[in-house]
């Protein structure tokens, strides 16, 4: 499948179709896009497993739906959902209200059992997750709350043992949308994302960014941005709840620029093609509007994302984000910046002067993509490191061909944590 294509899991295409809000319109399926919540994108009858939102240049995000079980194209009636609610009803008003009451009870005064939960500490996750504990705990709060979602889900066995609750709080403190997870068992699609509030383009990241905070990291998902957390009790944290999903995050730190501008931001997304693309877009964003930042540091080969390091090694985590805060205060401090282009026209040689005197060398790969550096060094300590295996020896090769041609040793060269 190609990799510009989110995978969504869905048992059959009816289950897709209920969870998206679709419409029946003839030759296709109007939906509710996940990525940006407007109910402009479409599914085809004739190729059920492609689904895009309509809303080319401001969205036009694009899934793949994966089911599990067979299942042949149901027929909804035609206007049977409306095409995008306007507000909350007097009840689903009613209904928000208890039910965030509830959530927050949950939270903050109730035995969670969520203690080293992905290797945080209950401290750390109170204010962010909500452990419901038990599938018929979990089939009361559907029950009770259906008007919310659109339907009863309180016998869907699917959705019922999905015992944890990452609630997404608007500024007026109320929920607007809730990704379900669980810790009772494996399920496939492990995380569901459902929108609260429709009358409203529902919140679709976390943030807690104290005043004092002088760091501000940007995970890809919530777990992600707690791991830092975990080892800094006073970083800011911003979690998407999908690569796809930046636009909000983005619009955010443009408005928000004159209350964050003298904080440090640090992007900790996956170094896969739809992690690119999110730290590119949010990247160019901070680029734009003044504020400094830097890319997470190197994590050793098979590890994918900060709360994986963190389980795997939690010093050698701790070690790369002081060395990623240690960069990036040397960037913030930085008076002058000189560029030396390299003959070999594989790398550009940098470097920087603080205005303290504060002193580093850079060297930048630029031989494949000059947006995404593969391998950054600060004298002798390698600060990121490409994990590709075959970029990886494609990049070395050049690198010899160069040495062999030159007749010296290059500063650019592979690294890999032990």
């Amino acid at each position: 499948m190609n990799k510009d294509y989110e995978t969504l899991t869905y048992r059959n295409l009816e289950e897709a179709l209920s969870y998206l809000n679709a419409e029946d319109k003839g030759r296709y399926y109007i939906c509710e896009c996940p990525e940006c919540s407007h109910h402009e994108a479409f599914i085809y009858k004739n190729n059920p497993h492609f689904l895009k939102c309509n809303r080319e240049n401001k969205c036009g995000a694009r899934f793949y739906l994966k089911f599990n079980q067979r299942s042949k194209p149901v027929v909804l009636k035609k206007n049977s959902i409306p095409e995008k609610r306007k507000g909350l009803t007097a009840i689903q008003q009613e209904q928000l209200k208890e039910m965030t009451k509830f959530i927050k009870h949950i939270q903050f005064h109730t035995e969670n059992n969520l203690d080293n939960y992905r290797g945080l500490k209950r401290e750390v996750t109170e204010p962010f997750i909500a452990n419901l504990q038990n599938p018929k705990v979990v089939a009361h709060l559907f029950s009770k709350y259906k008007e919310l979602f659109g339907k009863d889900y309180s016998k869907t066995d699917f959705m019922t043992k999905r015992n944890l609750i990452f609630p997404v709080y608007g500024e007026d403190g109320l929920i607007e949308r809730m990704l379900l997870r669980s810790n009772i068992e494996h399920i496939n699609r492990k995380e569901i994302n459902l929108i609260i509030n429709p009358g409203k383009d529902a919140r679709d990241f976390f943030m807690d960014i104290p005043e004092t905070s002088k760091y501000v990291v940007i995970g890809e998902s919530l777990l992600d941005a707690l791991s830092f957390r975990e080892i800094d009790k006073d970083v800011g944290i911003i979690g998407l709840t999908s690569t796809n999903r930046t636009r909000q995050v983005r619009e955010y730190l443009v408005k928000n620029k004159e209350q964050l501008k003298t904080k440090g931001f640090i992007l900790a997304l996956d170094q896969d093609k739809a992690g690119r693309k999110a730290y590119q877009e949010i990247h160019d964003v901070l680029s734009q509007e003044g504020y400094s930042s830097v890319n997470i540091l190197s994590f050793p080969l098979n590890i994918k994302d900060p709360n994986e390091y963190l389980l795997f090694n939690r010093e050698e985590f701790r070690e790369v984000y002081e060395e990623t805060k240690k960069l990036l205060e040397l960037q913030k401090d930085t008076s002058q910046i000189r560029f030396y282009k390299k003959k070999d026209d594989y790398s550009k040689y940098i470097e920087v002067e603080g205005e303290d005197g504060t002193k580093g060398s850079f060297v930048i790969d630029s031989i494949y993509d000059d947006k995404n550096p593969v391998i950054l060094q600060r004298g002798k300590t390698v600060l990121c490191s490409v994990h590709d295996k075959d970029f990886k020896q494609s990049l070395i090769q050049k690198v010899k061909e160069y040495e062999k041609k030159t007749k010296r040793k290059t500063r650019l060269y592979e690294y890999e944590r032990a």
